[in-house]
């Protein structure tokens, strides 16, 4: 994923490249996305869209939250997987942040 996904929504990028073996792609669909999960409500999560030409039936979507990470992943074929805990150490908070603007 782009460093700053914010500029780049909806361009593609290569995830790994080994010809015929792994040539998997994502894109960024939305950065203000919100979800709520068994491990609670989150928003301004960026979701995006992972792709392979290997397997053109096969796509993936996946919600990324700030300070935890992958949130949910959902197949074409509606299989999917989603956080149902967060267990923090003592001392640590989550602090939200937006991401800028492009």
């Amino acid at each position: 994923m782009p460093a700053n996904p914010a500029k780049h929504i909806g361009e593609r990028y290569q995830q790994e490249q080994l010809a015929g073996v792994a040539e998997d792609r994502g894109r960024v669909i939305a950065i203000h996305a919100s979800i709520t999960v068994k491990a609670g409500t989150y928003q301004d999560c960026i979701e995006t869209e992972d792709t392979t030409p290997l397997e053109p039936a096969v796509r993936e979507r996946k919600l990324y939250c700030r300070g935890v990470g992958l949130v949910r992943e959902r197949e074409s074929d509606n299989t999917s997987s989603e956080l149902v805990e967060v267990k923090r150490r003592a001392g640590s908070e989550r602090r939200p942040r937006r991401l800028r603007e492009p």
